[in-house]
Parts: structure tokens; C-alpha cells; sequence
């Protein structure tokens, strides 16, 4: 591992490693840096998809590191974690560096508490999906929630025994949130007919889960918890995502008063589990009959955190604060209706397979008004422009190749046909 490069010495305190380049590395970065603390980004030489944050502002520090995959990623971080000096610990942005971090824990016990994550058996029990209709009976959810049946399915065969048993529209899901479905994070079979026009060979034997499809809006209740007890909450409703079905990446996010259901849900949960540090839970939230439905919880930061932020909720801080044992400071106060913009998902949305040009036109017009009308961007901000300018390109090279690719295909089937 490379050592640190310096960027900007004006902010002193703890520093926190922030690994995985997604939207929310940015948001993280500037909501660490508001509170004095050094943003350090762990990016893997080379990798395109981790130049953006290179760019930002908010860059105090860079740290190269060897890749998940790399055995000598583990005695690194403990190196770099046991430093002299200030305070230092680890955040993770997603989930693909959760398996190392567990590990770095085992390995490295006199830095486990420098590591921004539940417990392991937290860890465990959040990422086993198939098992949480069965735990949140257990916690007496269902007064408050539906809890849709749950099963692990695989092949054809075992989503058609599903779709039979708990009856269509099914809603199928990857076991692993990193992981996509045909492409999709989500995919819904409206009828059986409809699963057998599906081309499945690229999904084979892995195992999938399958509910009835739930109506409504996505609800995101991001929280911070100190040994079970949740301290800090912030909920927002995904008004569109990525994918015109509703089904993929929330693009445009709007902050609500919090969901007395949700709250308690997501109480009993932190308790049971004993959770330490940040989390994410997510309902379905049906404003026709005020009814929701429980979908999961996730041990690591949402996506559009820089929601909260917007209304006012620093829950990167305050994680920071109390894993140092220092006395949470005083916040704004809680904005609800605040909308939050992601640009460059939208960008994406108009590249969907099999979109129709009305619905194209649609959700242009509504990336518009949405680019006009939000409070905040997920990406971009105008004292720290570089990071969004990049990914723009970067689409916008995709998106060339992509025209590129079509054309010379129309032109290889006209000469086939002639």
C-alpha cells in the first residue's frame, strides 16, 4: 500500500478512511470534513471508477490499496489503522469491503473498535434476507408492518413453485444486494406466461429470493445506534429510481416526518442485534391505506445519505463522535421535504434496454425538473464541481459507444437481410 498523499493540511483530527467509490464516498467526505475530521479515500490504482473522488475538494488524503481480492489488503489496513498519531478508523461505503473488514477484526483485535461497522453477527443476520420474514415475526414487527413471505428460489423451476405458492406479481432479488437480477436490482413476473418468455441462462442455479410485489414508495430509514439503543434516525421516501419499473437506484429522494412504524421497527431491530455504528432499513410504504410492508435492513450507509445531510442529519458524524467516545455535537435541526437529486442514475435511466420513447421523453423531462427543482445533488455541488463534471464525461463516452455499437449493428443486419 502506498503511503498517504496530502491534499490539504488545514483540517486537524481524526482521520477516517473511507473504502468503496460510490456516490455516497463523496457525501461522506464533505459531511466529515463539515466537522473537522480528515477525509482519507481508499482508491485501487488504475481504476477508472474510482478517479472521480480523486478530483473533489473534499480530498484531504489518498490511499492507494491493493483490491478486495488481494491477500495483503488485511495486515495493510491494520498497518495504516495503528499509525502513530491522531485518531484513526475505517468507513465502508458498500458492501463489497464488509468481508475484509470482518476479517481485519479477527485478524487484528486491537483495531476492531476502529472500524465503523455493527458486529459481525449483526452483519450476518442483516445480509441473510432469507430469514427475515421468520426473525421479524419474532420481534412482534407484524402489528406495526407487513411481513411478506420470503424464499430462496433458484432456477425456473423453483421461482414457478414460488409464484404458484404465494401467488403473482413476484418480486425476485438477488440474496446479495451487490449483486443484479438480470441487470436489474429487482425484477417483478407479473404472471407465470410471463416467467416463461423470461431468458434466464445468465442467472443459472443462483439462488434468488422471491416475495409477492408490495405497492407503493420505497422507504429509506437510515439510522445510528450505540450498543442497541438508536440515537439518531433520518427517513426518506424514493419518489423515482434508475429503472422506469420503480425497481432500481433511488435518483431522486425527498426527506419525510418520521414514520412512527418504521421508528419502532427499526428500534426493536438495533436492540435485538445490539447494533453499533450505522445502518439503513427499508419499507414499502403504501400512502393509499398507510400500510408498509418491511423489505430489509442493510449494515452499511445508504446510498443517498447526502438526503440526510440536506435536512440536517450528520449521521457520519455523530458515528465518528461516539466511536471516539466524544460528546455528540449540538445539530440542525430536522428539515423534512427536502429533495436530493442524483444526475448521473437519471443519465443512465435513458439508457435502459427496452424503454419506449414516450416513457424516454418522460423521464427526460423529469430528470429536468428534477435537476431544477432538488435542494441538493448526490454528486455535485458548486464549490466542488470537478467530481460530477468527470462522471458526465465519462457517461457521455459510454453513451458514444453505445450509438457506436447500434449503428454498426443496423448496418451488419441491413447487409444480412439484403
Amino acid at each position: 500500500m502506498s503511503q498517504a498523499v496530502d491534499k490539504v493540511n488545514a483540517v486537524t483530527g481524526a482521520q477516517v478512511l473511507i473504502l468503496e467509490c460510490h456516490r455516497q464516498t463523496l457525501a461522506v467526505a464533505w459531511a466529515l470534513k463539515a466537522s473537522g475530521f480528515i477525509p482519507v479515500f481508499g482508491i485501487r490504482p488504475g481504476r477508472e471508477e474510482d478517479r472521480f473522488v480523486t478530483l473533489s475538494r473534499a480530498t484531504d488524503r489518498l490511499l492507494a490499496h491493493p483490491g478486495w481480492g488481494d491477500p495483503a489488503l488485511v495486515p495493510e489496513l491494520a498497518k495504516w489503522l495503528r499509525a502513530p498519531g491522531a485518531p484513526r478508523l475505517i468507513l465502508p461505503a458498500g458492501e463489497a469491503s464488509l468481508p475484509k473488514l470482518m476479517e481485519l477484526r479477527h485478524r487484528a483485535p486491537d483495531c476492531a473498535h476502529q472500524i465503523l461497522l455493527p458486529s459481525d453477527a449483526a452483519i450476518t443476520r442483516a445480509l441473510a434476507k432469507d430469514q427475515y420474514t421468520e426473525w421479524a415475526a419474532a420481534l412482534g414487527l407484524a402489528g406495526d408492518l407487513g411481513l411478506p413471505p420470503t424464499r430462496e428460489v433458484r432456477g425456473r423451476a423453483g421461482i414457478r413453485a414460488a409464484g404458484r405458492a404465494m401467488g403473482y406479481p413476484l418480486a425476485l432479488k438477488p440474496v446479495s444486494s451487490r449483486h443484479r437480477i438480470l441487470g436489474k436490482k429487482c425484477l417483478f413476473v407479473d404472471t407465470e406466461a410471463a416467467l416463461d418468455a423470461l431468458d434466464l441462462a445468465g442467472i443459472g442455479k443462483r439462488p434468488l429470493l422471491a416475495q409477492p410485489k408490495a405497492t407503493g414508495f420505497r422507504r429509506n430509514v437510515m439510522f445510528l445506534a450505540e450498543k442497541g439503543r438508536v440515537t439518531q434516525t433520518f427517513e426518506c421516501e424514493v419518489l423515482r429510481t434508475d429503472a422506469f419499473d420503480g425497481t432500481g437506484y433511488g435518483v431522486e429522494v425527498r426527506g419525510t416526518a418520521p414514520n412512527g412504524a418504521h421508528m419502532r421497527a427499526v428500534e426493536a431491530l438495533a436492540a435485538r442485534f445490539e447494533w453499533d455504528g450505522l445502518g439503513c432499513a427499508q419499507f414499502m410504504f403504501d400512502a393509499a391505506t398507510g400500510r408498509s410492508q418491511f423489505l430489509e435492513i442493510n449494515p452499511r450507509i445508504d446510498a443517498n445519505i447526502a438526503a440526510a445531510f440536506l435536512a440536517g442529519v450528520n449521521l457520519v458524524a455523530g458515528a465518528v463522535e461516539a466511536r471516539l467516545g466524544q460528546p455528540a455535537r449540538t445539530r440542525t435541526g430536522y428539515k423534512p421535504g427536502r429533495r436530493l437529486h442524483w444526475g448521473i442514475g437519471d443519465l443512465d435511466g435513458l439508457r435502459e434496454p427496452g424503454l419506449t420513447a414516450a416513457n424516454r421523453r418522460r423521464r427526460a423531462r423529469d430528470m429536468l425538473r428534477a435537476a431544477l427543482l432538488a435542494d441538493g445533488h448526490a454528486v455535485f455541488r458548486w464549490r466542488d464541481p470537478l467530481p460530477a463534471a468527470y462522471l458526465v464525461y465519462r457517461w457521455a463516452g459510454g453513451t458514444t459507444k453505445s450509438l457506436v455499437r447500434s449503428a454498426l449493428e443496423r448496418r451488419r443486419l441491413r447487409r444480412q437481410n439484403a
